[in-house]
């Protein structure tokens, strides 16, 4: 079991504190204000050629017809179909050219307030708050002397280190929980832990079992994961 040092205030306290430290030449732009630094007619305005031939794309392929007859429908269909993936791939270029400079500018602001105001900031709490936990395990062992063996079993870690600023009203206190260390994967029981796998993890897990171990070819009968239907497919391909 480990037990975590707990500093606690009022959560109404802490808004109030926040709010009074906030500038307020910083307080009037709000996160919610989402102002978009570019707009869709700019956008269209730069890239009218893309949307053009887009929409020239679409047209074509809203004229094709729903069932294919012969070969040369096949074909015809399939080079439609090479001109769209050559044009999505030019768009996709394009919309990351035309990102990029708005993805630097994110990458600038989180640098500013991330690593040149949080990040000291964390560090600094993290060293007072070792230094905090410290101080409070000598008092929580201190006061299971104390109280004898038989009664501070009986008694909560958090109960025997609590510590209230007389100042700030701050609390610091210690926290009983469980933290684990991997010594050896090759024991770990899967049906132990199976249950706490979200389903999207385990569809994960059977495709990549899928991706590594299926056939290359078809084959009757391939079911080798207990619960699972093994369904072969045959999908297009264009290139």
């Amino acid at each position: 079991m480990k037990t975590n040092f707990k500093f606690k205030r009022r959560e109404q306290d802490v808004i109030e504190l926040v709010d009074a430290l906030v500038p307020a030449t910083d307080r009037k732009v709000k996160a919610n204000d989402n102002v978009a630094l570019i707009s869709d007619k700019v956008l269209q305005h730069e890239h009218t050629q893309l949307q053009t031939r887009a929409e020239d794309l679409q047209r074509r392929a809203d004229a094709q017809p729903e069932r294919i007859t012969n070969g040369t429908m096949q074909g015809r269909m399939q080079d439609l179909i090479k001109e769209i993936d050559v044009h999505v791939a030019l768009i996709e270029k394009t919309r990351a050219t035309a990102k990029a400079p708005f993805l630097t500018a994110g990458r600038v602001v989180d640098g500013f307030f991330k690593d040149h105001l949080l990040r000291p900031l964390k560090t600094a709490r993290e060293r007072l708050a070792d230094i905090g936990q410290d101080y409070l395990e000598r008092k929580a062992e201190r006061a299971r002397v104390r109280l004898g063996e038989r009664e501070s079993r009986n008694t909560k870690t958090a109960d025997l280190a609590r510590t209230r600023s007389a100042v700030g009203g701050s609390v610091g206190t210690l926290e009983d929980v469980w933290d684990y260390e991997v010594t050896d994967a090759e024991a770990l029981r899967p049906e132990q832990l199976w249950d706490y796998v979200s389903a999207e993890a385990k569809e994960a897990a059977i495709r990549a079992y899928i991706r590594i171990n299926a056939p290359k070819q078809h084959v009757e009968n391939w079911n080798p994961l207990a619960g699972v239907r093994m369904i072969p497919v045959s999908r297009a391909k264009y290139y």
